[in-house]
């Protein structure tokens, strides 16, 4: 798959497009990983370094997977996404955005299911935000906000829990 190193300028508008969360600065360099994924790495190579190995090694992934910069493909409208991962790793510049659940909405939202919330819990918000739970403070994904309250899941299928297990 085809990557490239993002550059200040398109670094710089994928900072403002998740600024909404409060992150108003991204240490890493970033990848752009086909025509959406963003990848942050943080290693020693420098950004020559890491074009010049592409032509060497079949590299299938360099960093981490950060997030989406997609457009919508039913609404058309240009999102920002972070990843699960994200959150844990810049969970310390997100300040914004954030939506509390409690537990008996954290054990649907862990089965990778949309979880309604009340008109309290939404408040102002709208779109992507950071799910956090109310019973430690812990971030534990990002969803999204659609009609009628709901939070739709961005739970990687991989991290769900599974539901009716025999054991």
């Amino acid at each position: 798959m085809k990557f490239n190193i993002m550059e200040r300028s398109k670094k710089k508008r994928f900072i403002e497009g998740v600024s909404h969360f409060g992150i108003e600065k991204i240490d890493e360099t970033l990848v752009k990983w086909g025509s959406e994924r963003i990848r942050a790495y943080s290693g020693d190579f420098s950004r020559d370094e890491i074009g010049k190995l592409r032509f060497l090694l079949p590299v299938e992934g360099i960093g981490l997977y950060v997030g989406k910069d997609a457009i919508n493909k039913r609404t058309g409208v240009h999102e920002y996404r972070l990843s699960l991962d994200a959150v844990s790793v810049w969970g310390d510049k997100i300040v914004k955005n954030i939506i509390d659940i409690d537990e008996a909405q954290e054990d649907i939202w862990f089965t990778g299911a949309d979880v309604d919330l009340t008109e309290e819990q939404v408040g102002e918000l709208n779109g992507f935000v950071v799910v956090r739970s109310k019973k430690d403070g812990d971030f534990i994904g990002v969803g999204k906000l659609g009609l009628g309250n709901v939070l739709y899941s961005f739970m990687p299928k991989e991290r769900r829990r599974k539901v009716n297990v025999i054991t």
